[in-house]
């Protein structure tokens, strides 16, 4: 039995690896389509243009959780309007991260 239930967490890490929607599930979120687009994205940048408690942090800080643990030698940087807007996407990163 542990051989099975290892072998399924090789198969739910690589699927998370290699499909960040697949990532977000794992920690318990269910994105809704956009953002699934939002995170299938392979841009270098992008613009959210959402209204107030959309999700917008929740569905970054799974896209830099995800880039630190599968890119080799990432840099994350969480920046903010304020340290405490800033502290607030660091906590959800660290929540995720916890989860996992």
């Amino acid at each position: 039995m542990t051989s099975v239930a290892n072998s399924t967490s090789v198969y739910q890490d690589l699927a998370g690896a290699l499909n960040p929607v697949v990532f977000a599930e794992s920690v318990g979120i269910e994105p809704d389509p956009w953002q699934k687009t939002v995170l299938n994205s392979t841009s270098n940048r992008i613009l959210l243009n959402c209204s107030r408690q959309s999700g917008k942090s929740t569905i970054t800080a799974i896209m830099g959780l995800h880039h630190a643990l599968y890119t080799s030698n990432a840099l994350i940087l969480v920046v903010s309007h304020t340290l405490q807007q800033a502290k607030e996407t660091f906590r959800k990163i660290v929540r995720f991260y916890q989860q996992l």
